[in-house]
């Protein structure tokens, strides 16, 4: 299947000032799990690049659950796994820099759901059951201290716990209790899907005043599936972008406005299936969406493409293999000070098993934007053997960094006065190599980034 190139349009302002910019493109796909079992339902612990994931060896087996570390490429770790036990389900999440695993299993009877801590060297403690009822509970989603989930088709939710060396919940709470589907939850939120005269329609509910609000209607037009929400590094009340597929189209609500923004995606069929980024501007007080994956084409030539606000109106087939690919999942990976590490997950049906791929994709924070430069000027650009970097701030310190690409520093220099700084390749190592290179600078609360070309 030859890669389309896609226009989008994005209705009611999605897309605003750059915060962030990419660094190359979307990589090759790569398979981190093997072609000859079923592996499902990827989920990436936040601001990491460990990932667990359904297994099984065949279609009549119980699931187990199993994790890998993306960015050391290690081999699979078996977390759960039993012959005669189904473990579903994984949610992994961090507490007080504590980490632990969420799931589900029918290890004494009906499924419930229960918790074991890890470390990030992927060693595990031991398990704790955490609900005991004759219902089964499924749809597993954690957010702000809480769990949400089915129990059966009503949604609920309860506060999750730690005292001493005990884990428990409490406040059990039923949200809606009319036929639900495919919970997600942001802070202090929850949205879920309620199935009314033959279509599913989109509820939310608020915690407000120590409870939760009445099930509140979203958007009650057509058939609304896939709910899908970002979980993000940072949660902001009464700032959610819930994103859904409704009839051959993405609708996004946009909590911030108040108002359902539709995503228009043309030159492809059947899209379905998506996934996104959300990221909140502190400076403008304002959300959007830099980034959305999504199903397309059907049968082997069922492909994984990504609309990357950062590559302004290309979207990109980053599946390309001429497989039935479905249900990627877009996730935030490791970061610090200067960038992240973006990932989307989805799943191959290759010679009747499901593989696991991942493409990645490097963001670097600040705008690097060559025509809004305040702080700094470089010159010449490209250079060849010195390149000079000078404050437009002076009698102010300043901190001077160079990156390369793949994110790492390779100079750090500060400056009494903001005086000129005058990087020469050659004298600091033979190992640079020629190419791009982001130039940055910090001054006091403000910072910029500027590309540059070094060619020997």
């Amino acid at each position: 299947m030859q890669k389309l190139i896609i226009t989008a349009i994005i209705l009611a302002g999605f897309f605003s000032s750059v915060q962030c910019q990419s660094v190359g493109s979307w990589s090759d796909p790569v398979a981190f799990t093997d072609s000859v079992s079923y592996n499902t339902n990827a989920k990436m612990l936040l601001g990491t690049s460990i990932l667990f994931y359904e297994k099984k060896s065949n279609l009549q087996s119980p699931s187990g659950i199993f994790c890998v570390d993306l960015y050391s490429n290690c081999c699979e770790t078996e977390v759960l796994n039993d012959d005669s036990i189904i473990y579903r389900d994984p949610v992994p999440i961090s507490i007080n820099n504590d980490h632990y695993l969420l799931y589900e299993s029918n290890e004494n009877g009906n499924f419930d759901i229960y918790i074991l801590e890890f470390d990030l060297d992927c060693n595990f403690g031991d398990s704790y059951q955490l609900t005991n009822s004759i219902e089964n509970e499924n749809s597993l989603d954690y957010n702000h201290s809480r769990i949400i989930y089915l129990f059966e088709s009503k949604v609920c939710t309860a506060n999750l716990n730690f005292s001493n060396d005990s884990i428990y919940l409490s406040e059990f709470t039923y949200i809606d209790t009319l036929q639900s589907a495919n919970p997600v939850s942001g802070y202090n939120i929850i949205y879920w899907q309620r199935f009314e005269i033959d279509e599913y329609h989109i509820y939310k509910s608020n915690w407000e005043n120590n409870s939760w609000s009445d099930p509140e209607p979203v958007f009650l037009l057509g058939d609304n599936i896939n709910l899908t929400f970002t979980k993000y590094f940072f949660e902001y009340e009464d700032i959610d972008l819930p994103v859904w597929e409704n009839n051959g189209y993405f609708l996004c609500y946009n909590s911030y406005y108040n108002k359902i923004d539709t995503i228009e995606i043309s030159e492809a069929e059947n899209i379905s299936q998506p996934s996104s980024f959300y990221y909140y501007i502190l400076t403008m007080e304002y959300c959007y969406i830099p980034a959305l994956s999504f199903t397309t084409g059907s049968g082997e030539e069922q492909e994984i493409f990504i609309r990357d606000f950062y590559s302004a109106t290309i979207i990109e087939n980053i599946s390309n293999n001429n497989v039935k690919d479905s249900h990627s999942e877009l996730c935030y990976g490791p970061y610090d000070n200067y960038s992240w590490e973006w990932y989307c997950i989805w799943e191959s049906e290759i010679n009747n098993h499901i593989v696991l791929y991942y493409s990645e994709q490097t963001v670097i924070w600040g705008d690097i934007a060559e025509n809004k430069s305040s702080l700094m000027e470089i010159y010449p650009n490209p250079f060849k053997s010195e390149l000079i970097i000078n404050s437009k701030i002076k009698n102010s310190p300043a901190i001077i960094e160079i990156y390369s690409l793949a994110g790492d520093r390779i100079y750090y220099k500060e400056t009494e006065n903001g005086e000129a700084v005058k990087w020469n390749p050659e004298k600091q190592s033979d190992n640079v190599a020629d190419g791009v290179y982001l130039i940055k600078i910090i001054q006091g609360k403000l910072d910029e980034i500027k590309k540059v070309v070094y060619q020997k």
